[in-house]
């Protein structure tokens, strides 16, 4: 059974200025059911393909995807926003919906035993409960 492709990337290319921030030049496919990881040095165009893929960004090249902004979640990796905010926030931010009127997740914090880490900053989470808070989000 083929799968459907969700999201296309070809000859991308961002600039700021006349540096080149991002450059990909072989295709990329992102189809129905994968989960994908962008890891990369400092620098190296992570948050600016996002950008990109988000709609902020200008860039050449194409990118195209069936996808609304509604089902792209993201995390990144280091965001001032664990210090200072609340799981239950942070999560009802990501997942565009507020827990209380969202049956789905709340079903899915008690599957993952999240309830009494809704309230404690997402820096003060344990590696298992922060895992755990990211599956919600994919």
């Amino acid at each position: 059974m083929e799968r459907e492709v969700l999201l296309s990337i070809e000859n991308l290319t961002v600039r700021y200025g006349k540096e080149a921030a991002l450059q990909i030049e072989a295709p990329i496919l992102i189809e129905e059911g994968d989960r994908v990881g962008i890891i990369g040095s400092n620098g190296a165009g992570k948050s600016t393909l996002i950008r990109s893929i988000l709609g902020p960004v200008n860039y050449q090249g194409n990118i195209s995807t069936k996808l609304t902004l509604e089902q792209i979640a993201t995390h990144m990796q280091f965001n001032e926003y664990t210090d200072a905010m609340a799981t239950r926030h942070i999560m009802e931010a990501i997942l565009q919906t507020r827990l209380a009127h969202n049956q789905k997740l709340q079903e899915l914090v008690e599957y993952f035993e999240l309830e009494d880490c809704l309230r404690k900053k997402y820096s003060k989470l344990s590696g298992g409960q922060k895992r755990n808070a990211l599956q919600l989000f994919w």
